[in-house]
């Protein structure tokens, strides 16, 4: 039977022989694993041609170990839903919470292609509808879809919304 000194000498032995730099990365990667993709945020505001209407943002991004549903912490509720004739509201919706249907601000988990469904409604005016993606790496593809029409984020920042509801599509994907 070994001895517990003589098997912890041996163990430093073994450790002594192998280059440092050998082990520090080794040692990094166990404790701080790679991850298969990157966290950011992007910001989406919502403005109105009526100037007595406030500008709604929205924010969506990526977060590690967050979900596709509401995660505490990680996403912020939207207000309530304003009665007709609505002024302007913007959110995304989420599913299976009770007490939770609409975010402000929408994360969820690191992938190589992540989609996030909104919805904007004017029943009014209409306006313009503008984001800053630059946090987003630029190895990824950003389109906003509605009603069809496909938009590279990344070349356009600014397109006009119009009266009444429309539901909108991001896609952030790996290139």
């Amino acid at each position: 039977m070994i001895s517990k000194v003589s098997w912890t000498k041996s163990v430093m032995k073994l450790f002594s022989s192998i280059p440092v730099l050998l082990i520090f990365p080794i040692l990094l990667m166990a404790v701080h694993p790679p991850s298969l993709a990157e966290e950011w945020e992007a910001i989406l505001t919502a403005t109105s041609s009526n100037t007595g209407v406030e500008a709604q943002k929205l924010v969506f991004k990526t977060v590690a170990e967050s979900t596709s549903g509401f995660d505490a912490g990680k996403d912020i509720p939207a207000p309530p839903k304003a009665p007709a004739p609505v002024k302007l509201d913007a959110f995304f919706p989420v599913a299976g919470n009770l007490f939770i249907s609409r975010l402000r601000v929408d994360a969820r988990p690191p992938e190589e292609s992540v989609s996030w469904k909104f919805t904007l409604q004017a029943d009014q005016d209409g306006g313009s509808l503008d984001w800053d993606v630059s946090q987003i790496p630029p190895d990824y593809k950003i389109t906003l879809i509605n009603d069809n029409a496909i938009i590279d984020m990344q070349a356009i920042d600014i397109i006009p919304y119009l009266i009444g509801t429309q539901i909108y599509t991001i896609t952030v994907e790996k290139v």
